[in-house]
């Protein structure tokens, strides 16, 4: 079963960062654009995968 998760970098400015992040297997898959405060991303990361 092929698994894959992805990152994308699409835009910045002073305040926030946005992100595509897509994930899929053999039989789903889904894609979200998000923002992030500057700075911010290792927390968002730590509460989305505790």
């Amino acid at each position: 079963m092929d698994r894959c998760l992805r990152m994308a970098y699409r835009y910045h400015d002073f305040d926030v960062v946005e992100l595509n992040v897509s994930a899929w297997n053999d039989s789903f898959g889904g894609s979200i654009c998000l923002w992030v405060a500057q700075g911010e991303l290792g927390e968002a990361a730590v509460l989305q995968f505790a």
